[in-house]
């Protein structure tokens, strides 16, 4: 297996599906398999940091600014979808309500688009991080086809000889997602077990560190990741970081001090937009006045948010509190931290890909985790707010 092939491998193990609330887990990592007598859950210290890396996702997509915003807009466009079925559940294309307008379809689709829609262009397989070099970049905003509010940059990629290309590549939401979230996997590989984290493709995993080595270059490897984590406090990632960076460089090179900053910074963001995500959340919840069905899912997930969102006042970058917390707990007592975690954070589902036609009925399984399993009414409402929210997503952005 060549170095391609393997990082192609170690990319598809596991995946997040933002706003669906779903890690799907591939053949390369079965942790539930179809035996009875199969060995279930976690081999290793590295699945785990699989693991976390899409649970990271998901943790975003419930306790950012930036997340809570995508799934609102989510959640309003399915609304309004409901508008366009009739008694037979028949979808007549056009929105049935005295004042269509009031739905703003439109804007809804652009504010999906800015948050989800990768603007990743691959590099050749050669390119490692280290041998490329951000040169400039040019502010894009939110273009009509779709595409995100994005950084696109200019690099040159070295080779063994010595030799430069010149290529383009883009930072918008979904690279800043990754890149923190591969640097939070690196830092709990190596605080857990003393393990480096597997390589993976430059884009998306690497474009913000590039980005800040040429941007920020004094900027530590703690600071761009804070920085990162910092720009998701935001309804507009990309062009927030552009003034994080520089901020976070102004101050005096001492990794406490750029942390407090930071954590003032992102605190006193949250305050002033406050009245804003507390009214968002105040719809969604008006949306669904009955905790039945998907409702019940839909008032679980906003009240995650709404804890999420408390705590990041305090906290605003628990996330490394978390892989502190599992060092002191050690192997020992990982599980039981994680359940804990998630009954105070959230929890998304899982589905386990098993070998076989992707047409084969039962191919692969869906399931909870443990700390909710036994609630089967409310594993039953994530089910359908999943199937809702995949549907409308694959209807309007596919």
């Amino acid at each position: 297996m060549n170095e391609l092939e393997l990082e192609e491998l170690n990319s598809a193990i596991a995946r997040y599906l933002p706003d669906r609330q779903l890690i799907t887990f591939s053949t390369g990592m079965v942790i539930l398999p179809k035996e009875k007598n199969g060995a279930r859950g976690f081999a290793n210290v590295r699945q785990i940091s699989y693991f976390f890396h899409e649970w990271m996702h998901y943790l975003h997509n419930i306790s950012t600014l930036h997340g809570v915003n995508a799934f609102v807009a989510l959640a309003e466009l399915w609304s309004a979808f409901r508008w366009t079925t009739d008694s037979l559940g028949i979808s007549s294309g056009n929105i049935c309500h005295a004042s269509p307008e009031l739905f703003q379809v439109e804007p809804l689709m652009q504010i999906l688009a800015a948050a989800r829609k990768s603007m990743a262009v691959q590099l050749p397989a050669s390119a490692a991080p280290d041998n490329v070099t951000a040169t400039s970049f040019v502010e894009h905003g939110a273009l009509e086809d779709g595409g995100a509010t994005h950084l696109n940059i200019s690099v040159l990629i070295a080779n063994e000889a010595g030799e430069q290309t010149g290529a383009s590549i883009a930072l918008g939401p979904g690279e800043i997602l990754e890149s923190v979230a591969f640097l939070l996997e690196k830092r709990f590989l190596a605080r857990l077990a003393q393990q480096q984290v597997d390589q993976p493709r430059v884009v998306p995993y690497h474009v913000l560190t590039i980005f800040a080595r040429y941007f920020a270059p004094s900027l530590t490897e703690e600071d761009v990741l804070l920085c990162g984590l910092a720009s998701l406090q935001s309804t507009s990632p990309a062009p927030d970081l552009l003034v994080i960076l520089k901020e976070c460089e102004s101050v005096e090179p001492d990794s406490d001090k750029r942390r407090r900053y930071l954590t003032n910074r992102v605190i006193k963001q949250m305050k002033m937009r406050e009245s804003q995500y507390r009214a968002s959340l105040d719809r969604l919840d008006a949306m669904f006045p009955y905790s039945k069905s998907m409702g019940r899912a839909v008032n679980e997930t906003v009240a995650y948010m709404r804890r999420n969102l408390e705590m990041r006042k305090l906290r605003p970058f628990f996330e490394l509190d978390f892989i502190d917390d599992m060092y002191s707990a050690g192997a020992h007592g990982f599980h039981a931290l994680m359940d804990r975690l998630m009954a105070n954070h959230g929890i998304c589902a899982g589905r386990q890909e098993h070998i076989g036609s992707v047409d084969e009925i039962g191919r692969d399984l869906l399931f909870d985790f443990a700390v909710v399993a036994q609630d089967t009414e409310l594993n039953e409402a994530r089910r359908v707010m999943q199937a809702s929210f995949d549907f409308c997503f694959q209807t309007f952005f596919t």
